[in-house]
């Protein structure tokens, strides 16, 4: 069983594999610059499990943090935070940040072992913050097409973070965290979670 397991709202792209997962190796990659650990021997502690949707991952939280956590482990859950809200088991359209984490965190039986990040407002300005680290353009045809959700959106998005994690390396991760306070708090909660286990 992993330590720790990150489960996101978003999707594979078609044929993909959890452990391939771009916005997770992006996660583990930051954890990896944060605590001085190579992003490879980090990988069998951290755990990706993207869940196709807010629902999904909220069905997860509910059914099987507890089989998720049962080794001592934690459970982080990455929510798009302007979709979040109108999930069928939130309702909180109007609700503060604290008031729809504590709606989540409540409907697991493990909430002391569970994490809730509120990316804002969602993966679409992780991959603007992501691109302009990068220097991309913002004419770049991968990010209009990531933006747009047609067809290629996913293999446009995971092309722009995967280029974060193999090629533009740790000073484009660095701003990243600086651009984007709620995803250097997934990173943050990731790295302490793993320590945890000292």
């Amino acid at each position: 069983m992993k330590r720790v397991n990150v489960l996101y709202e978003d999707q594979l792209v078609r044929g993909g594999t959890p452990g391939k997962y771009p916005l997770h190796q992006l996660v583990v990659s930051c954890v990896s610059d944060v605590v001085g650990v190579p992003a490879e021997a980090l990988k069998e502690y951290i755990a990706g499990n993207p869940r196709k949707g807010n629902d999904k991952l909220l069905n997860t939280l509910r059914d099987d943090a507890d089989k998720l956590t049962s080794s001592g482990g934690w459970v982080i859950a990455v929510l798009d935070n302007d979709r979040v809200r109108q999930c069928g088991g939130i309702q909180l359209p109007d609700g503060t940040n604290e008031e729809v984490v504590e709606k989540i965190l409540g409907l697991s039986q493990v909430r002391h072992r569970v994490a809730v990040i509120l990316l804002e407002k969602n993966v679409e300005d992780l991959l603007r913050v992501a691109s302009d680290c990068m220097g991309l353009s913002n004419n770049d045809a991968r990010l209009g097409a990531a933006l747009a959700k047609g067809a290629g959106a996913l293999s446009s998005r995971d092309s722009i973070l995967g280029e974060v994690v193999f090629k533009a390396g740790r000073p484009a991760r660095d701003c990243i965290l600086q651009g984007m306070p709620s995803f250097a708090d997934l990173v943050l909660r990731t790295a302490v979670a793993l320590q945890c286990f000292g």
